[in-house]
């Protein structure tokens, strides 16, 4: 990798981009698990195209997004008896101009070509 993320990095993607989510879906499937009239509900969590894509210069962060997908993934099927839908949304790039400056510094593209062909 051209940019190994320092561990103290490595920590705060996972808290904002895993972590946070995980605590956030156990919260809100304990409250819907508890409420009366039946319970059930959904949950929906945003990933990023990221997670699907290598992006060199942010390893930490595709694989916290691969990490928040199985998550999504698994919770979908626990939760499904109970009435709980959890649903999972991976947007593409939101800021071309940043998209841009990352791929000039860093000398990659985001677009979806593997080994230029």
């Amino acid at each position: 990798m051209s940019s190994v993320p320092s561990d103290d990095v490595l920590d705060e993607q996972c808290t904002v981009n895993f972590r946070a989510h995980w605590t956030a879906m156990n919260a809100e499937a304990a409250h819907m698990r508890s409420s009366g009239g039946g319970g059930g509900g959904a949950i929906v969590n945003t990933s990023s195209i990221g997670s699907r894509r290598a992006v060199p210069p942010l390893p930490a962060y595709g694989a916290m997004k691969r990490e928040l997908n199985s998550i999504t993934e698994a919770a979908a099927v626990t939760w499904a008896s109970v009435g709980i839908r959890v649903d999972g949304l991976m947007p593409g790039g939101t800021a071309p101009e940043m998209m841009g400056e990352l791929e000039a510094r860093h000398r990659v593209s985001s677009r979806p070509v593997a080994l230029s062909r």
